[in-house]
């Protein structure tokens, strides 16, 4: 079996899509913007779009803040200092929001300068302590997903996604074979790029599994 019969007999029975060239003539070098459709979202800007409506005066970022300043049980000092990358996310103006959480006796500071929950603080902290979830174990953007937020169904679509996206770029490997078999060219380097996405993909299946499992426990 060639390299190419044996890519298309492992794309089959890993019960993906078969492959299907994109070439319209025998000359024609593959692109790869042809291929892949999407691309995996990254943590390369702003993580919000204060468009979901909270119910409260708050956008889901200024509640992130409330619940960076409450999750820890010790409490933060009021004069501790953001760290930086959470102001890159999210917002420079972490002081100004601070002082409306006080005006509106969301949270005060004790008598040991430690930022703490109201009645008030503390049932807005309970409802929407999933942002915490999704700020520290995602890159996705806040308003986009809260919304019956579940971590593991979250992780089943970013892992379809990623699987698609392998497999697109596996096609356009199969092409770029073809393409440099006919013109005497080695196709080592391409063999091994889809050997190793076949590997990731058979990771997230097996991943997705597990979490498939846990749902329906």
């Amino acid at each position: 079996m060639g390299i190419i019969n044996w890519i298309k007999h492992t794309l089959l029975i890993s019960g993906e899509s078969e492959y299907k060239s994109k070439v319209t003539y025998d000359d024609e070098y593959p692109d790869i913007t042809r291929y892949v459709e999407f691309k995996i979202n990254l943590p390369t800007g702003e993580r919000f779009t204060d468009n979901y409506k909270t119910g409260y005066p708050y956008t889901l970022r200024e509640l992130l803040i409330l619940i960076w300043w409450l999750r820890l049980k010790k409490g933060r000092k009021s004069n501790v200092s953001t760290p930086a990358y959470f102001i890159r996310l999210y917002t420079e103006s972490v002081s100004d929001i601070t002082k409306k959480f006080i005006k509106d006796n969301v949270i005060y500071i004790d008598n040991e300068n430690f930022v703490r929950a109201t009645e008030k603080g503390q049932k807005l902290y309970d409802e929407f302590i999933d942002l915490w979830e999704i700020h520290s174990q995602t890159h996705a953007v806040l308003d986009d997903v809260y919304e019956n937020w579940d971590l593991t169904k979250f992780k089943i679509k970013e892992n379809d996604n990623y699987i698609k996206r392998l497999i697109q770029t596996n096609n356009y490997y199969h092409d770029l074979i073809n393409w440099k078999e006919r013109h005497n060219e080695s196709t080592i380097e391409e063999g091994m790029y889809i050997t190793r996405n076949l590997e990731e993909i058979d990771k997230m299946q097996r991943q997705n599994e597990v979490f498939k499992s846990e749902l329906n426990k």
